[in-house]
């Protein structure tokens, strides 16, 4: 029996010399109490990583899906690749860039933003299919082992019926941030 409010997760991972390779696969019933064609989500993922002396490159997949009651069922698709170059010195670089692709996703109760994963879609009446992609990159200066100053910047781009809330109606959205981390 799959009771209300319970999350079934099984994951596995191995750490090699140079490489990482790690997967999960996730079934939850959110248990809104609503409708119980609402409560059902699943999801896998499957990612990694490789280092070239310099070079760590990454890349990941994720598939989702879930019963949306009248909605539909939704079903997405994401995937990513990054690499991070650690030069000699103080700095290191990153780059990447991440598609999100959903198809029939219920949309929130104000009709302005696809909902993420696993959040409750009884309280919606629309959904849309679209795809958001995301180009990102920062550069950090390492300050000590505990301290780095950085700088980041994003493009984001919204197409066909993706949305998302903070973008307040644009199609794309470019974010630019500059700080200071210390580790404790």
């Amino acid at each position: 029996q799959f009771a209300h409010n319970t999350t079934k997760s099984a994951a596995i991972g191995y750490n090699g010399s140079n490489f990482i390779v790690s997967g999960f696969i996730n079934q939850a019933d959110v248990g809104n109490g609503i409708d119980s064609s609402l409560e059902k989500h699943k999801s896998y993922s499957l990612g990694g990583s490789y280092i070239f002396d310099l070079v760590r490159l990454n890349a990941g997949y994720f598939h989702y899906t879930a019963e949306q009651g009248a909605l539909g069922k939704r079903k997405d698709n994401a995937y990513t690749v990054s690499a991070k170059f650690t030069p000699q010195g103080s700095f290191d670089y990153e780059l990447g860039y991440q598609v999100m692709k959903a198809d029939n996703a219920a949309y929130n109760a104000a009709g302005t933003g696809t909902l993420n994963a696993y959040n409750d879609a009884s309280g919606s009446t629309a959904t849309g299919s679209g795809r958001k992609s995301t180009i990102y990159g920062s550069t950090r200066y390492h300050l000590s082992k505990r301290t780095e100053l950085y700088v980041a910047a994003d493009y984001m781009k919204l197409t066909d019926g993706y949305r998302v809330a903070s973008a307040h109606g644009f199609q794309n959205q470019t974010e630019f941030a500059v700080g200071m981390i210390t580790k404790f």
